[in-house]
């Protein structure tokens, strides 16, 4: 099913018009086959509740911030829809500020504090080169908890 079609099942089930009015993004995670269907696996199952990403990367990228309220499909690496979630609360957090309640939200690994760090921090290390930045303690993290609304 692509995301049009699970949106449309979405506002269908809901009963409300506000879905409708309100419209959606399409969002997948991750960068490679592998961590981006277990990343959507984890947010259809209800394991994963929370994100991140760089400010920076927004900035770089002239692209507005996620906003509360605001809903999006989600996504597996072959662009089958997954799932719809929204966006409960959108926060800038610096990196070396994330609270062990956030890292349990993003569901990943065995949601330690610890994991989480060593995750993130890979891949910041990794990707913030390509917009000419490098990942810092203090960076800003864009931090989404998310609710998954359909299917319930």
């Amino acid at each position: 099913m692509n995301s049009a079609e699970m949106w449309q099942q979405f506002c269908e089930a809901s009963n409300s018009p506000e879905p409708e009015l309100a419209g959606y993004e399409e969002c997948g995670f991750c960068d490679n086959q592998s961590d981006a269907d277990t990343l959507a696996e984890l947010v259809r199952i209800g394991k994963k509740t929370g994100t991140c990403s760089c400010l920076w990367e927004y900035e770089h990228n002239r692209e507005p911030l996620p906003q509360a309220g605001s809903y999006r499909v989600v996504i597996d690496w072959a662009g089958q829809a997954v799932c719809v979630i929204r966006i409960m609360a959108v926060e800038i957090v610096p990196y070396d500020r994330i609270t062990a309640e956030f890292a349990w939200s993003e569901g990943e690994g065995d949601q330690s504090m610890r994991y989480w760090q060593e995750a993130h921090w890979s891949w910041f290390a990794r990707t913030l080169p390509e917009i000419g930045r490098v990942a810092v303690p203090e960076m800003p993290l864009v931090c989404e908890t998310f609710a998954r609304v359909f299917p319930i």
